[in-house]
Parts: structure tokens; C-alpha cells; sequence
């Protein structure tokens, strides 16, 4: 099968795809009756919510759909008459158009409680390793950075040093994308004498959960300030401008070095708050519990001879491991863990 027949094959998937995620018979009949109350001046403040949530989903849909079907025709044409440029443009505007049913699709599928909310996802270097793992665990982050901004998402650095690495990613959705990263990776790697090692690094993905009350106490919290860790010159590194805070009712801790002290301390504090409502709600509720001895981890990334990434949840796997961390590669394994394989 050419290339180009493979991109097709991927379109009717993705189609079948995005026919499943949606009731469109359903909503669309539902928007015409909202449209119709609201021109007979029978609408109230919850009809207008859920047409303003249902008619662009509708809109949306409609206009993936019309893609898809001319960009069908476009290659059934192109492959009939067309030469390597129309070809060539064929393929593009197919890979563009399963690129939007996913990101539709993807939308759709996030319904859980907390899965719009802002996430703070926090890399920890487990018990052994040392420059190598905290390699994997700075690349791991740079991976999460970039495919957060692939997506359109804010994604802010808040502390890293060798043994941690926290940012903050904001915007549409941005737990339920990140969620599935939650967990234990297994790094391997060539030491001294080429022998081949094998460290975690643990990756701790929580929700930001807003409270519309103060969920401590500033007496009851420690502060203690730091010298910076961000890039920012021979000033940021002797400034005191990053800050711990410690809850000891709780435990809860929140660290974070920025440039800028007052920046550090309101992201530490609304951290420290949501980390505190979580343990109010129940924390396994809201984050499950990873276990930090041997097995269980949920992907392996292999530096030593023969690389290579794999998800042991879904078997996704890549060799191309600088695409990974470019944020381009790490696509595959969370559309994988979402059951879209299209």
C-alpha cells in the first residue's frame, strides 16, 4: 500500500472515530430547539450554557466531517491523475485533517472531575542514578514542555535542581492530557566500565484545585526563601527569590524558584493550597498512589545499546527517541493511553 493509501485508511479510521465520540443526530436537533427558544424569548441562564457548549461542539463537528469527506475526494483524485506535488499536497491535507478529528476526539474524552484543571506535574529522581537519570528526568520535562506548547497550553518551569524538576502547565484540559504520565519510569543506562544500569524517575501529575476559601493559615505555614534555580544569570543564582513552604498539619510541602520572590511565593502558596485540599478530599481520590519499590512502572526509556521508548500499559513503542523529547514523539503514547489509535 503507498503512503498515501495508508494516510487514507488512517482518515476512515479516524472518521469511525470521531462518528463514535459524538451524538451528532442528538445534538444537532437539540441546537436547533435551543435557537428556536431563544428567538421566542423562552431562554434562561442554563439553556444559553448549554448552548453555548453544545453549538460549537456541533459546529465543529460538521466542519471536520466536511474536511475529511473533500479531502478524501482530493486524494481519490490525486491518486488517479495527480503527480508527486499533487500527491505531496494530498498527504498534507489529510494528516492535517486527522490531526483536528483528534484533537476533537481527545476533547471528548475528557470527563473526569478535575481534567480541565491546570496540573502541576512534579519529576523526581528515585533512590539511585546520578547524571544520567537526572538526564532522562531534565529530558522527560523538556518533553513535557514542548508538547504542552505543541497544544497550545502555558507550561512554566517552577523549580529544578538535580534530584526534582516541577512546572506548571496551564490551560484547556491540561490534567487530562497529563494524567497518564502519573507514575514510575524506568530509565536504563550505561555506567562506568559500560556496564548497564537501572533507575525511576517518578513522575508526581496532580490537579490544581481551587478553593474559593484559604485553605491555611499563613501562621501555620514555614516559609524558608532559596537562591534561585531558573536560568537567569550570576544575579538569579545569589538571589534569595525562590521559596519553600511547609504545612506541618499536612505534611504538604510546595517549592518554587522563579527570578522574582513575590512571583515565587504566590505560586508556591496556590500550590501548597491545592496540594492541602487534595489531602481534605482524600488523596487517592484525586491522584493515585504510586508505589515506589521495584516493578510497576509504566514506560521504560532505554540509553544504553539498542534504544528505544515503551509504554508497558499500551506497547507503544519508538526508537526515534530525540522526536520524544522534541515533544513531537511523545504524541503517540498519550493519544495510546486516550484509545485513540488513529
Amino acid at each position: 500500500m503507498t503512503e498515501l493509501g495508508i494516510l487514507v485508511e488512517k482518515l476512515s479510521m479516524a472518521v469511525t472515530g470521531l462518528e463514535s465520540s459524538f451524538d451528532i443526530e442528538t445534538s444537532r436537533t437539540r441546537v436547533t430547539e435551543l435557537e428556536r427558544l431563544m428567538i421566542e424569548g423562552q431562554t434562561t441562564a442554563a439553556l444559553s450554557r448549554e448552548y453555548n457548549r453544545l453549538e460549537p461542539l456541533v459546529r465543529n463537528y460538521e466542519d471536520l466531517s466536511k474536511s475529511a469527506e473533500d479531502a478524501r475526494g482530493f486524494c481519490d483524485l490525486t491518486i488517479v491523475e495527480g503527480d508527486d506535488e499533487d500527491q505531496a499536497s494530498a498527504a498534507e491535507e489529510i494528516t492535517e485533517c486527522i490531526d483536528g478529528i483528534r484533537d476533537f476526539v481527545l476533547g471528548r474524552s475528557f470527563k473526569g472531575k478535575y481534567d480541565n484543571n491546570n496540573t502541576v506535574i512534579t519529576l523526581q529522581r528515585a533512590t539511585v542514578g546520578k547524571d544520567e537519570v537526572t538526564f532522562a528526568m531534565n529530558k522527560l520535562a523538556e518533553a513535557y514542555v514542548n508538547y504542552a506548547k505543541s497544544k497550545g497550553l502555558k507550561a512554566d518551569v517552577l523549580d529544578s535542581d538535580p534530584k526534582s524538576y516541577t512546572i506548571k502547565i496551564s490551560g484547556e484540559n491540561a490534567y487530562g492530557l497529563f494524567k497518564g504520565e502519573h507514575g514510575k519510569h524506568r530509565v536504563i543506562y550505561t555506567g562506568d566500565r559500560s556496564k548497564t544500569h537501572t533507575a525511576y524517575v517518578i513522575a508526581s501529575v496532580e490537579p490544581e484545585i481551587e478553593r474559593t476559601r484559604r485553605t491555611f493559615q499563613r501562621s501555620e505555614v514555614r516559609y524558608e526563601f532559596l537562591s534561585a534555580s531558573s536560568k537567569g544569570g550570576q544575579h538569579a543564582n545569589k538571589a534569595e527569590t525562590g521559596v519553600r513552604l511547609t504545612h506541618p498539619p499536612t505534611g504538604k510541602t510546595a517549592t518554587v524558584r522563579t527570578r522574582s520572590r513575590a512571583q515565587s511565593l504566590r505560586a508556591a502558596e496556590k500550590i501548597l493550597a491545592s496540594r492541602i485540599a487534595i489531602a481534605e478530599i482524600g488523596a487517592t481520590r484525586v491522584v493515585p498512589e504510586i508505589d515506589p519499590g521495584k516493578g510497576g512502572y509504566l514506560r521504560t526509556y532505554r540509553f544504553a545499546s539498542g534504544q528505544y521508548i515503551k509504554d508497558h500499559r499500551t506497547e507503544t513503542r519508538t526508537t526515534d527517541m530525540n522526536a520524544f523529547f522534541r515533544g513531537d514523539g511523545i504524541d503517540a503514547f498519550i493519544l495510546a493511553y486516550h484509545n485513540l489509535n488513529f
